[in-house]
């Protein structure tokens, strides 16, 4: 903690520390002059050298100023401190909570939901119009007051890697080409794959993310790190919300679907559109008492905001102080008691790499790995492996420890010498090569297959198909004119199975004078085809065997 006996930048005395995080911490402090009390946040002075760290920060700066709107959180001031170099904003300093903890404690009541998303869009959609995007809106980022009524006021925070459509060539530069930029919960296909290009639409994806897990409790795409996520928004669809939460307003649920598009064309086009979608959903279901989500099965969250800058209003220590009329912050109705809390951290924001270079993480590893050897982190004692491979939803194993999921053109950075390498589906390996990786060099491995038998489980937990039945998802990528046979292998289970092709076009076998369901087939066109593994009647669980082969 830095010594509260001096003033930052001249003027400010530091009174208690808030947070701290890879970039930066947040302090409370009072400014010696006017005896303003303010959120201060200080960028560490080995970020602070870096360029790209600084412009994102003077962005954080001009961006509210630029927007002029009072949903969004102040910046009253920002400067340079002589004495170690750092540099410093001074910010409204926000009493309440935020979403995240809110949401925590239950879901919100719909009347509540309504007001907090409106008086959210209504910031967002001033930043819209003035050609501004987010791109970092997730509950963490969205602080909620309360006003002199009582009512809930919301505040939009931390816009420290915003962009601008007026930025010029420099500022354009912060954010290069193929780097994926936020929080992998919250982002857009399209972010994750390339940040630099992204428009309203990504921010209109997060806020659909946002009320997906208001009504759902949990969110839509979810996985043990953030590459997991990352390939799960841009390959995956997200679970039908209807039935995650069966007492949501249908026409509420049909908006969030909308956000949740994987094309942004196929979304609101802007904060503006969806507000007005919003109030029209509002008028048709009225405000109602509550909202049951269905509880969210337990699940292992791995990875944590754990060096990312910090907001200030993100990070009120609890219990938070008192409003101006003594109020405490709103309370939203809980939720059955069973419901699990959603992820506290909503994944790595930052990875900060040595000599002071300042890295997006990224859902491309081959994208990753390019910058490390053009950075020259990486030695001659290693060297780089590009996986070539047909199985889409696999995970790479290499020398038998895991190294995240199997995904075409992945690029690994591994030790030199010789490794063993498989394609690993819910731990069945259904392919394998031996490598040499050399130093310095760049060389391909094929972990292509079409003889695979993955063992599986159908039960609570899975998807749905829409009359019920319990479903399992794979996919593969085929070349045209292979021979296929697919088989799902129930041993007294009822099974039934169905191919999605490429284009669209759905084939389903449920061998009526069986129970195991098969189809042979010839590729007609090369892409990725989607196998469901499911059963003949609703309600039917039980063990499997996904079985597909060359004829």
């Amino acid at each position: 903690m830095k010594d509260s006996s001096r003033l930052i930048g001249g003027r400010y005395q530091i009174l208690r520390e808030i947070a701290a995080g890879g970039m930066g911490t947040v302090y409370e402090a009072k400014h010696n002059l006017s005896q303003k009390t303010v959120a201060l946040k200080v960028l560490h002075p080995h970020v602070a050298r870096d360029d790209a760290s600084r412009q994102r920060f003077l962005r954080e700066v001009s961006a509210p100023a630029q927007i002029g709107h009072p949903g969004i959180c102040d910046v009253y001031d920002a400067g340079f401190d002589t004495q170690d170099g750092s540099i410093f904003i001074a910010m409204e300093l926000l009493e309440g909570e935020t979403l995240r903890s809110a949401l925590e404690r239950g879901s919100p009541r719909l009347d509540q939901l309504y007001d907090i998303f409106d008086q959210l869009l209504d910031s967002l959609a001033a930043a819209h119009a003035k050609g501004i995007v987010h791109r970092d809106l997730k509950p963490e980022n969205v602080f909620l007051t309360t006003k002199r009524d009582g009512s809930v006021g919301v505040k939009l925070v931390d816009f420290g890697i915003v962009t601008d459509g007026d930025a010029d060539d420099e500022g354009r530069n912060v954010t290069q080409a193929g780097t994926a930029m936020g929080t992998p919960r919250y982002m857009s296909p399209e972010q994750a794959t390339n940040a630099r290009d992204v428009n309203a639409a990504s921010d209109v994806w997060a806020v659909g993310v946002m009320l997906y897990e208001a009504l759902a409790g949990e969110v839509p795409f979810d996985g043990p790190s953030p590459t997991v996520v990352v390939v799960h928004v841009i390959t995956s669809s997200h679970r039908p919300l209807q039935g995650l939460a069966p007492t949501a307003p249908p026409a509420l649920v049909a908006l969030v679907d909308r956000c949740l598009s994987k094309k942004p064309e196929d979304r609101p086009a802007d904060a503006g559109a969806l507000r007005a979608e919003l109030r029209r959903a509002r008028a048709q279901t009225g405000t109602g008492a509550g909202i049951a989500p269905r509880a969210a099965p337990p699940r292992t969250r791995e990875f944590s905001n754990t060096t990312g800058p910090m907001t200030p209003a993100a990070t009120a220590p609890s219990p938070v102080p008192a409003g101006p009329t003594g109020a405490t912050p709103p309370s939203f109705a809980a939720s059955a008691s069973s419901k699990e809390p959603t992820h506290g951290g909503g994944g790595l924001k930052w990875i900060l790499l040595g000599g002071g270079g300042l890295l997006a993480i990224l859902g491309l590893g081959a994208l990753t790995l390019g910058v490390l050897f053009a950075t020259g982190a990486f030695s001659d004692s290693t060297g780089q492996v590009r996986i070539q491979s047909n199985v889409v939803s696999g995970e790479i194993f290499v020398d038998g420890a895991s190294r995240g999921p199997l995904t075409m053109g992945r690029i690994l950075e591994l030790p030199v010498g010789p490794r063993q390498m498989e394609a690993r589906i819910a731990g069945a390996v259904v392919a394998q090569a031996a490598v040499e990786v050399l130093g310095g060099e760049l060389v391909d491995v094929d972990l292509s297959s079409v003889n695979q038998r993955i063992p599986g489980l159908l039960g609570p937990g899975d998807d749905r198909t829409e009359d019920g039945k319990y479903v399992d998802r794979y996919q593969f990528v085929w070349r045209a004119g292979q021979n296929v046979h697919i088989e799902v292998v129930g041993n007294g289970l009822d099974t039934y199975l169905y191919v999605r092709f490429p284009d669209g076009s759905m084939h389903e076998n449920d061998d009526a004078d069986g129970l195991d369901a098969g189809f042979d087939f010839t590729v007609p066109s090369p892409g990725t085809y989607e196998i469901m593994a499911s059963t003949y009647s609703p309600g039917e669980s039980g063990p499997y065997e996904l079985v597909v082969r060359a004829l």
